[in-house]
């Protein structure tokens, strides 16, 4: 009787299970491994249930067709398998008996009692899981080759049927695992909520819902006021504790549709979704602010948790994208801790201008750092000689990507965000720079080249202003009595002690100080007196004016009288015709500039101009700019 007997031996090597296994640290990875994985399972779904059990089963019909298979297979007891065996199969992939002269194959199948057998290695090298044996006992021929390559195909399909369990286990521990490292990397480890990038995701998808839903969305920031105290006063044991309390609270506010987040920090985020209207978002802010007044006890010592809020709404006409509404909810937040914090702040269009500058103001920080600033230069002519006295610096950003903008484009962004000094040290230390080089390439050594430079109201206001522009007209190496400042008159009005207290300090260091648009503010000529100034410069309306408006003329004529009584000069801005400068002569006004004279140019104009010294100022009172 033949037996058709099956032995796999049970030497699972380590290599399967660490090729499934993967660093915990590593997501990408992870997420790699488990779509190979996946892909796996799938295709042993699709081809271990189906084609390869049918393959198998076609195999052992087809031996038992030859005659090879009588009775049913039976099942070897793995314990009574000589381990020889294995490592001689292994060695050769697999063997017939009788036909080999391996010992330890001609052992095993003797001590079987069996007549015949075929022996091949489930996997090779590291891949190998065991032997499968195909023995005949009793008399009969004995196997062929084409028997012995068919159990070899036999032992490839029963290889990946025994792997079936191992590769299941594997796909499910990955699977937890992947799992796990996706809820670590979208939530906060010390609260428990949603994390930035999974906030802004659902925020993302909240919007779309709206666009099809008409309904308002809204997005609210909270940033605790105190939690460095904390920190310093109670310990870090007891801040945590305190996000933790927060995050409880927060949650406690919201529906199961909303989403409360920790953006890191002390920064928490809240999304409201579908709401009635917008009084809606404004009520559950309310709620929280008063939630976070009340204090929680942490070892006996109470720890207060308030926060400053800001509040955007995403209205249901007119829908914003995510990024622009957490803009919109940040600075409304910084509104309200700029407003002494413990309340919220609703953003509006007065607040929109606010963070336009501020992004203007980001863009203006790097555009220093890169060398973006540029200055134009407006020449200023004595009109009776023609000669170019120096110049104004105007200035300029090439910016990146909106190209070349003038200061009306960035210089209030500038102002309202605390770069004024950052900005003007760097135009007043270009503008020097560049007057020591015309200097230097053409010396004068009567009524050298001057260079007027705009100082605005914040920048006079720093504490460091004066000893600033000191040292930067000192590593310039100009001399000072070459250099003029020009402050409007609100700049000086506004702290008049401390405006004239630098002014002094200026004069005293041989810096010339100039009063900007004289006529157009609200200070009279007698006010302006008293300040330590030496030039005054006509308003440009008053100059424009001149000729049609007796009112105009008669206070250019004042400035005149006055200033020149005074010993100071006078300067006319914003000279646009020849009958402007007939009449500015005609009232002993004889410094000017203006487009009629010449347009602002770029350096190396400027520098062509220095060195012819001057035009013919009969020019002046012939040719219109426009025509030159």
């Amino acid at each position: 009787m033949t037996e058709f007997a099956i032995a796999v031996l049970g030497v699972v090597t380590a290599a399967l299970v660490a090729a499934v296994l993967i660093a915990l640290g590593a997501l990408r990875r992870t997420q790699r491994e488990f779509d190979r994985l996946r892909f796996l399972r799938e295709a042993e779904h699709g081809l271990l249930d189906a084609e390869l059990k049918a393959a198998s089963e076609g195999l052992v019909r087809a031996a038992a067709e030859r005659g090879s298979v009588g009775d049913p297979m039976g099942v070897v007891d793995l314990d009574e398998v000589d381990t020889g065996l294995v490592e001689a199969v292994a060695q050769r992939g697999a063997i017939i008996i009788p036909g080999t002269q391996e010992p330890r194959a001609i052992r095993y199948v003797a001590g079987r009692g069996a007549s015949a057998a075929m022996a091949a290695s489930l996997g090779r090298d590291s891949d190998q899981i065991g032997v499968m044996t195909i023995e005949r006992s009793g008399k009969g021929p004995g196997f062929s080759t084409a028997d012995f390559a068919l159990a070899q195909e036999l032992a490839v399909a029963t290889a990946l049927l025994f792997r079936r369990g191992p590769l299941r286990q594997s796909v499910a521990e990955l699977s937890h695992t992947h799992t796990e490292l996706m809820h670590r990397s979208l939530h906060d480890p010390l609260t428990g909520l949603p994390n930035q990038a999974l906030f802004m995701e659902r925020l993302g998808q909240a919007l779309l819902r709206q666009d099809r839903s008409h309904r308002p969305t809204a997005l609210i920031v909270v940033d605790l006021d105190h939690v460095r105290d904390v920190n310093e006063r109670v310990g870090h044991a007891a801040g945590d504790a305190l996000l933790i309390e927060v995050a409880s609270r927060l949650r406690g506010h919201l529906r199961r549709s909303d989403t409360a987040a920790r953006l890191g920090g002390n920064e928490f985020s809240l999304l409201l979704v579908d709401l009635r209207d917008e009084s809606e978002a404004v009520h559950v802010t309310e709620r929280i602010v008063e939630s976070l007044r009340s204090a929680f006890s942490f070892q006996a010592t109470d720890v207060s948790a308030q926060g400053s809020v800001g509040l955007a709404i995403s209205g249901a006409e007119e829908v914003a994208s995510a990024a622009e509404l957490l803009s919109q909810a940040t600075r409304a937040r910084r509104a309200a801790r700029d407003a002494g914090g413990d309340r919220y702040t609703v953003f509006s269009p007065d607040l929109a201008t606010a963070v336009e500058d501020e992004a203007i103001a980001d863009d203006l920080r790097k555009g220093i750092g890169a060398q973006e600033i540029e200055l134009d230069y407006q020449p200023i002519f004595d009109i009776d000689t023609g000669i170019v006295l120096g110049a104004e610096a105007l200035v300029r950003w090439n910016h990146p990507k909106r190209g070349r903008l003038g200061p009306a484009e960035f210089i209030a962004a500038a102002e309202n965000e605390g770069l004024a000094a950052t900005l003007g040290n760097e135009v007043l230390r270009m503008a020097l720079r560049q007057l020591s080089r015309w200097q230097q390439d053409f010396p004068r050594e009567e009524r050298p080249l001057g260079m007027s430079v705009n100082i605005s109201a914040r920048h006079l206001a720093q504490p460091y202003f004066t000893d600033d522009v000191l040292t930067i007209v000192a590593d310039a190496q100009v001399d000072p009595d070459c250099v003029i400042l020009e402050f409007t008159e609100s700049a000086l009005l506004g702290d008049l002690n401390d405006a004239v207290a630098k002014l002094d300090a200026l004069q005293r260091g041989g810096i010339h100080l100039a009063i900007d648009d004289v006529g157009t503010g609200h200070a009279t000529l007698g006010y302006l007196k008293r300040l330590p100034v030496d030039i005054l410069k006509i308003g440009r309306p008053f100059v424009e004016a001149l000729i049609d408006d007796v009112a105009s003329d008669s206070l250019a004529r004042q400035i005149v009288e006055e200033g020149t009584a005074l010993r100071m000069s006078i300067v006319a801005e914003g000279v646009e015709s020849p009958a402007q400068i007939r009449r500015l002569r005609e009232l002993g006004c004889s410094m000017a500039q203006g487009y009629h004279l010449a347009r602002p140019m770029d350096p190396a104009a400027m520098r062509d101009l220095v060195a012819t010294g001057g035009v013919d100022p009969q020019t002046f009172a012939e040719v219109d700019a426009e025509a030159s």
